[in-house]
């Protein structure tokens, strides 16, 4: 399933219970890096995954960004799905 975050992040979900799992990419990827761990953990876990702003189908983020500004981005993705996950 693919979603957007009122913050203009592209997000793919996969799974309707279990344990939230929240994918991170790197320089240069997206969330379609995920597809073997959405295909394979997608049974048991909650998956989600983003295009971390201004890469693939997010929105480009109105200014510069710290690490400190991606890690607040992720910790609200995760407050809004239910304040915990494991993060890879």
């Amino acid at each position: 399933m693919t979603a957007y975050d009122p913050a203009g992040l592209h997000l793919e979900e996969a799974g309707d219970s279990g344990p939230l799992v929240l994918c991170l990419h790197g320089i240069g990827s997206s969330s379609a890096a995920f597809a073997p761990q959405f295909a394979a953990l997608g049974g048991s876990y909650r998956m989600l995954a983003w295009d971390a702003p201004g890469y693939a189908r997010s929105a480009d983020p109105t200014g510069p960004l710290t690490m400190d500004d991606y890690a607040d981005l992720a910790a609200d993705v995760i407050r809004a799905r239910g304040g915990s996950a494991h993060v890879l």
